[in-house]
């Protein structure tokens, strides 16, 4: 699966940064606008021009986010990070892998991208397109005892101490 960036162009004070990451590690951007933009010439880099409606860039890229995906939103000031499970005409159905219900519908007002790997420490992390058993039976271990989540968290910073 290629790696592809979808910015929001017409809102996105770094696209030149984006821009030199997306060269630097071989990525597609595609950059979306409501009217012609400027883009660097290169292969990977595709212009997407959408009509004139309120929000039209935020609608196009919502439509390429699918069940299984990661998607970043923000709600009530705060960010939320959780996998698609379904979708509809305008919204997304998103769950967080440790919830044991679907989230309220992300609308394309509060959408603000798709996750494709996270970078923590010098080490990529990639998503798994839905979590394995083992995180699975976890997530039902944590929702159901907070103390085995201390423990967890605790042993994770031990571990993360101890360099391992």
């Amino acid at each position: 699966m290629a790696i592809s960036i979808y910015i929001d162009a017409d809102a996105c004070p770094v696209k030149t940064e984006i821009y030199r990451v997306a060269e630097r590690y071989g990525l597609r951007v595609f950059v979306v606008s409501n009217s012609y933009i400027n883009v660097p010439r290169d292969l990977r880099i595709e212009r997407v021009v959408v009509s004139d409606g309120f929000d039209a860039a935020d609608d196009w890229i919502v439509e390429r986010a699918g069940p299984g995906d990661i998607v970043l939103y923000m709600r009530q000031r705060r960010l939320f990070a959780h996998r698609v499970v379904s979708r509809s005409i305008a919204q997304l159905i998103t769950q967080g892998d440790g919830m044991a219900e679907a989230d309220v519908p992300v609308t394309e007002h509060e959408f603000l991208g798709k996750i494709i790997q996270v970078m923590r420490r010098g080490t990529t992390i990639r998503h798994a397109p839905k979590p394995g058993w083992r995180t699975r039976l976890a997530a039902v271990l944590f929702r159901r005892s907070a103390i085995a989540g201390r423990l967890f968290t605790r042993l994770q910073a031990l571990r993360s101490r101890a360099g391992l």
